[in-house]
């Protein structure tokens, strides 16, 4: 995770791009542990196209229902996906600095579901915006670190005009 060099006026030690990584990795944890978010946090993502799996889990009685009581809305039965900027990539790491609303986890007869948080946010779009949305966080999930899922009362493409490519900014820890 160091590389070093001795020369004749001493030694030259620099962190490697893994050892540069592993630090931001450990900084992230204890600033989770110990520190308040003192701005907004900003993550910027492309739309794309889910599997249309958003669609079915949102819908279930199981949860629209913590939905309505957690967040204060049905939710449009879908949500929207994001890919992050390779910043946001990084940036995300202190999502969790926010105060997420739990979403707990269910049973049906057949099978369980799995918890979530959600992430109030502010969502942009050239000069449009919505600030009734939340970024949803499953615990189980296919989604790697650079995607993200939002949900929202309203289907945000129509609301917002989007189409797949188009960027958009998502603000947490903003007075909305």
């Amino acid at each position: 995770m160091v590389t070093r060099e001795v020369g004749t006026d001493g030694q030259w030690v620099t962190i490697t791009e893994l050892g540069d990584r592993r630090l931001r990795r450990e900084h992230a944890a204890f600033a989770e542990l110990f520190e308040q978010p003192s701005r907004p946090l900003e993550l910027k993502g492309q739309v794309t196209t889910g599997m249309g799996e958003g669609r079915h889990y949102i819908a279930l009685d199981g949860y629209a229902q913590q939905f309505h009581d957690y967040l204060g809305y049905t939710p449009y039965p879908g949500t929207l996906n994001l890919e992050l900027d390779q910043q946001s990539v990084r940036a995300r790491t202190a999502l969790t600095q926010y105060e997420g609303i739990a979403i707990d986890a269910w049973e049906s007869e057949d099978r369980t579901y799995g918890s979530a948080t959600c992430y109030p946010v502010l969502l942009r779009f050239d000069s449009t915006r919505t600030d009734r949305a939340h970024i949803i966080v499953p615990d189980r999930t296919h989604h790697d670190t650079s995607q993200l899922e939002v949900i929202a009362p309203v289907r945000l493409r129509e609301e917002l005009g989007l189409v797949d490519g188009d960027t958009v900014t998502l603000e947490l820890g903003v007075d909305r």
